[in-house]
């Protein structure tokens, strides 16, 4: 018992001192860090094993500065040593194109990120506070670029049917104002992704492209859907409903 509770005085009178000063070295810190120079502290992802790194390495940083035992230095270094290191081998994995397909309040959206690009193509206007609640966890977990673009695809300009190749998919991100037999030239789609209710009926699709999945980020009214669904039931069999069957990611051509 003498060893243990010689053990317990240790952890109160080394660690417990310096957990007073945590929060405070944290803030200013990150405030120092912030005011630098082009700094951004956006779109950091940690997981849980990185995280507790950090607060390992602080903590023994912190009690270095309170008694200057160089031990405590020298753990500290090896702490946030370990999590850079995790950092990259995360990062050398990651993906190197994604496909996000969700809705925002009733508005269709689909993010397509690869190393050079952050694109986010929408049946209409997105806020800031909208674009932050809906992508900053997303961009923050595959390492997108901050530097984004919108494309509002619900305008005379805009009417263009976008076919992307993700891994071994075709993905047709169609507004619903596209002029379908003339612009879509592919013959085989993986994913049709709808904006908006389409103007033409799925069979007539059929004439024009083989599609083998419909996507519906529900960008149009929910009564216009049902009916939609209820008059081409046989044409509609392979359906992802975003507000069924939550959000699409695609990675690198697999579904996540």
């Amino acid at each position: 018992f003498s060893s243990l509770f010689s053990f317990s005085s240790l952890v109160v009178s080394v660690f417990v001192p310096s957990l007073g000063d945590l929060l405070t070295f944290m803030e200013l810190t990150t405030l120092w860090v912030d005011s630098l120079p082009y700094s951004i502290i956006t779109n950091l992802y940690l997981n849980g094993f990185q995280l507790t790194g950090v607060y390992v390495s602080i903590i023994f940083l912190l009690v270095y500065f309170d008694y200057h035992y160089i031990r405590y230095l020298k753990l500290a270094i090896a702490s946030i040593t370990i999590v850079f290191i995790s950092m990259h081998v995360r990062n050398y994995h990651l993906p190197d194109e994604v496909l996000y397909v969700a809705n925002i309040k009733g508005k269709s959206v689909v993010n397509y990120i690869n190393p050079n690009h952050n694109i986010i193509y929408t049946n209409e206007e997105l806020t800031e506070k909208e674009i932050d609640f809906a992508f900053s966890g997303l961009w923050a977990y595959y390492m997108a670029n901050s530097n984004y673009s919108i494309s509002v695809m619900n305008d005379k300009q805009n009417q263009r049917p976008v076919v992307k190749l993700i891994g071994n998919q075709s993905i047709a991100i169609v507004p619903e104002r596209a002029m379908w037999d003339d612009q879509i030239e592919q013959a085989d789609i993986d994913k049709l992704i709808l904006l908006g209710k389409p103007q033409m009926k799925p069979d007539q699709l059929e004439t024009t492209i083989q599609f083998k999945q419909l996507v519906i980020p529900n960008g149009w009214k929910w009564y216009d859907k049902r009916k939609w669904f209820k008059e081409h039931a046989g044409c509609t069999e392979k359906v992802h409903d975003i507000s069924k069957d939550g959000v699409l990611i695609t990675v690198s051509g697999k579904l996540m």
